[in-house]
């Protein structure tokens, strides 16, 4: 009868000091609080620095520029560089559940070159010796630093995409769902619980994001994928999201982020509308009352109000998300274009021409790379027409196809952060 061995522990919470807190604090617009937490270990501990690029990541994901998409591809590629050379040594920051941080029982230093080479030997070694046994190997501090490049990977190849690099982005998405594809099975042979439930839905969080919009892709697109090993199933994404989100856990949040975007934007018009509904709203309010200083979520609440016609809903909801970031001393360019969009659907043009006008002075001012931009420059020449001022109308459609960012099309969505961004 096979056994399971496992060179890492399940007990205790199962994952690192301090992390949950910190991903909490970024959700909730905590931001200089988490910073205090990551900053220090972001260029030693692969999973601090995978957290720091998360927090950047939410933090620009309202601005959607391409400045801050540079940084970003930076900061994942940090945090996958740091799990490629950690993988084979000894667990960092093993920290004792007693232990409020104090330095004691961790390990401060990446391998070298040899010394990564004599652990991945013995750590081969000892997988062989398993296997000739006839048990099955866990060894949960490679498998984190697995599903950490996987997760790095994953918004390195969103990021180059978005960035209309699309072979670099379209390989590496190609090798981050071989890499989950991987990662799943070996959650789902874990009969014995030997790998950490944290760590566990990370790996459900990556798999079910791909199975969910890779099922949404167009039948002959995905008859191609499928050839080259792409898989959709988007009842067994939903499931994999839906346990995320009620795990509370570090990728909670993401996990509810995509859900929404399956719930709010992607089936528009198709399927059971009431019933999908009334699961965003489930996740929404479960969202705004844990995170309550939080942008994404009263975002997605503003969209969830438009498509039910509920504009003075929604209007609060954008305010809401808007009041929270600039809080939090951010600058959210596309929440401010989406409380444009809204006051516009409320049919109130003058207030929502000056504000797509005063977005457009910021980015003007700033020189920033607004991926939208386009978008508010048609909206301000709908204003004018909605307001009986053709001329300036005209003037101002001269000026769309000049802002527009080369392969973007135009569609005001809030982005998300996961595969589908």
């Amino acid at each position: 009868m096979s056994t399971e061995v496992s060179s890492g522990s399940n007990d205790g919470p199962g994952f690192h000091h301090h992390i949950q807190d910190a991903v909490h604090m970024i959700w909730n617009n905590q931001c200089s609080e988490a910073e205090e937490i990551l900053f220090p270990y972001k260029e030693i501990h692969p999973r601090y620095a995978l957290e720091y690029a998360n927090k950047y990541l939410v933090q620009t994901l309202m601005n959607s520029t391409n400045e801050s998409r540079e940084v970003l591809l930076e900061l994942y590629k940090v945090a996958d560089s740091l799990a490629s050379a950690a993988k084979y040594s000894e667990p960092m920051f093993d920290f004792d559940v007693e232990n409020d941080g104090d330095g004691t029982g961790m390990s401060m230093c990446l391998p070298s070159k040899a010394e990564r080479k004599i652990s991945k030997k013995s750590f081969n070694g000892r997988r062989k010796a398993a296997e000739k046994a006839g048990q099955s190997f866990v060894d949960n501090w490679k498998l984190e630093c697995d599903v950490i490049y996987a997760d790095a990977l994953l918004m390195r190849s969103v990021c180059q995409l978005m960035m209309n690099s699309y072979f670099k982005g379209g390989v590496n998405l190609r090798r981050t769902w071989g890499l989950y594809h991987k990662l799943i099975q070996v959650v789902e042979a874990d009969r014995t619980n030997q790998i950490p439930n944290e760590l566990k839905m990370c790996v459900k969080y990556g798999t079910g994001a791909f199975y969910a919009f890779l099922a949404l892709v167009p039948a002959n697109l995905m008859r191609l994928l499928n050839v080259i090993g792409f898989i959709s199933d988007k009842e067994l994404g939903e499931q994999y999201l839906t346990e995320v989100f009620e795990s509370d856990g570090v990728r909670s949040p993401f996990a509810a982020l995509v859900l929404c975007t399956l719930y709010l934007f992607l089936p528009t018009g198709l399927g059971r509308v009431e019933e999908t509904l009334a699961k965003a709203k489930r996740i929404l309010d479960a969202m705004n009352q844990k995170y309550e200083h939080n942008t994404y979520f009263y975002g997605y609440s503003n969209f969830y109000h438009r498509k039910r016609g509920e504009t003075a809903e929604a209007l609060m909801a954008i305010q809401l998300a808007e009041t929270n970031a600039e809080r939090a001393g951010l600058v959210p360019i596309l929440i401010r274009y989406l409380h444009a969009d809204t006051l516009f659907m409320d049919l109130r043009f003058e207030e929502a021409r000056d504000r797509y006008a005063a977005l457009l002075d910021h980015l003007a001012k700033t020189k920033e790379s607004f991926a939208y931009t386009g978008q508010v420059v048609l909206s301000l020449a709908a204003c004018f027409v909605m307001l009986g001022d053709d001329a300036q109308a005209i003037q101002w459609l001269k000026k769309v196809a000049p802002c527009i960012t080369p392969g973007r099309r135009m569609m005001p969505t809030l982005q998300s952060l996961h595969p589908a961004s």
